[in-house]
């Protein structure tokens, strides 16, 4: 799930004072190998030996995993990390035991994650920081980390920052990227997809809705997903509409249509619809987005795919694929840029659906504050700046490639098989009418302008019962 948005205040970034490192020097002593390639720890105890603050730069796909962000009990890309650091000798058996401080174990080493990616999710690039036991070749400790992770996850390099680094701050821009299908983009849906029982049965919705625990968005998004397994009628492709669809190729105009209605996004905007737990007005659902459009289209495997090029100084869990189920509605529909800006506005709460999170991947990270502060270290020459290096990872731009190729072959593989992005295309009519009361068969352009405009609640009685109690 993508991050909050940075602290204005950072914390300032301080190489340790040399008399504090002294007083912390490791006692002489055997010294013994966690792992061949590494060299480790006093034999005595792990703790007596100095933890230093490092930055690990890896990859992975997200498939099979429950996020990035460790949560015991599930699958998730932390847990993975966290043993191969520990079976490298990068963190402590003390560390990693639960003990009775309350602290996890990656509490207990300062563990922070640039930016948390959700269930599915994949990443190009992603960072954490961490205080370790330093390594004596970290090139030798990424090597013995890989060689204890799966075959989807990858470390690319370990590097030494300042004291207080902390990944999650130091980011200033966050890149990501989208990719699917162009027929998520159709000129002719109606021509495609069979218009006989395109809405499911409402009663679903609402005894859903009704019966729901669930607050808000939840609600609308729990009863449309159980809604649409109860009917199994959008939960499945044909094959003939498949090929169908994998025949379509998007025109220029449409193109250009698509790209106007993704830069209404572009700018500084309230994006409390677009995720959880955030209510009209709330000034921490604000975001600055730089970049919202297609950046290139190709043709894999009979498939004409476009990615989708998204940047900004931070997103919120759903925010993106949310984004990008807006725009694939509103094109779909003709809902018009006018219901877009209408969705980032400070004051209303309007339910919106989300994309599947097949196509997501963290393509970028750049540390701009980080090296901003790094460089007015090393131009004041300040202790130990000299031996700190700019965090671009220049030098892991080809396992970073490999990464990027064989993500995009999942999200390839998984939309071939699973049809993923065909089946919430077509649920596309049920979805309009559950989220915003339109009718993409019969509804005339009049029609929707005036629901697009006027009260929610009022326009769609099959969702009266969601009350938001948002202030």
């Amino acid at each position: 799930m993508p991050e909050e948005t940075p602290a204005e205040n950072l914390p300032s970034e301080v190489v340790e004072p040399q008399a504090k490192r002294q007083r912390t020097e490791e006692p002489a002593g055997e010294q013994v190998a966690a792992d061949a390639a590494v060299t480790q720890n006093s034999k005595v105890a792990t703790r007596s030996k100095k933890k230093k603050p490092y930055a690990f730069a890896f990859g992975y796909i997200g498939t099979g995993y429950f996020g990035l962000q460790y949560h015991e009990g599930f699958k998730t890309i932390e847990e993975d990390l966290a043993k191969a650091v520990h079976a490298a000798g990068g963190i402590s058996d003390d560390n990693m035991k639960k003990g009775d401080s309350g602290l996890s174990p990656l509490q207990r080493v300062s563990w922070m994650r640039a930016s948390r990616t959700d269930k599915g999710v994949h990443a190009v690039m992603n960072c954490i920081s961490l205080k370790m036991l330093e390594p004596v070749d970290p090139a030798a400790f990424v090597d013995a980390v890989n060689r204890n992770l799966p075959g989807q996850i990858k470390m690319y390099s370990a590097v030494k920052v300042t004291g207080s680094f902390n990944s999650k701050t130091a980011v200033s821009h966050r890149y990501y990227s989208y990719v699917l299908p162009t027929f998520a983009f159709l000129d002719n849906f109606k021509d495609i997809f069979d218009p006989d029982n395109a809405r499911l049965d409402l009663d679903y919705i609402a005894e859903g809705v009704k019966d729901s625990s669930d607050e808000g968005d939840d609600k609308v998004e729990k009863c449309h997903n159980s809604s649409v397994a109860r009917v199994g009628k959008y939960s499945t492709v044909p094959d003939d509409m498949f090929e169908k669809l994998c025949k379509y190729r998007i025109s220029e105009k449409a193109r250009a249509d698509v790209d106007e209605i993704m830069a209404t996004f572009v700018g500084t905007n309230y994006y409390h619809n677009f995720t959880k737990h955030k209510a009209p007005g709330e000034a921490s659902s604000q975001r600055y987005i730089t970049e919202f459009k297609i950046d290139r289209i190709e043709v894999i495997e009979g498939v004409e795919v476009a990615t989708i090029s998204v940047k900004g100084a931070a997103f919120m869990i759903h925010q993106i694929r949310r984004m990008i189920a807006m725009a694939i509605l509103c094109y779909n529909a003709k809902l018009g840029t006018t219901f877009i800006k209408r969705t980032l506005g400070k004051d209303e709460k309007i339910p919106v659906p989300t994309a599947p999170s097949t196509g997501l991947l963290l393509n970028k990270l750049v540390f701009g504050f980080y090296d901003q502060k790094l460089n007015s270290l090393k131009r004041n020459k300040q202790e130990g700046a000299a031996d700190l290096t700019y965090l671009d990872f220049k030098e892991s731009a080809p396992a970073m490639d490999a990464m990027h190729a064989s993500i995009r072959k999942e999200i390839m593989d998984q939309e071939l098989a699973g049809r993923v992005m065909a089946c919430w295309v077509r649920s596309i009519p049920h979805i309009l009418h559950a989220y915003l009361g339109v009718d993409i068969y019969n509804d005339d352009a009049a029609t929707i302008e005036a629901k697009m405009t006027g009260p929610f609640q009022k326009s769609r009685p099959d969702l009266d019962c969601v009350k938001d109690e948002a202030p």
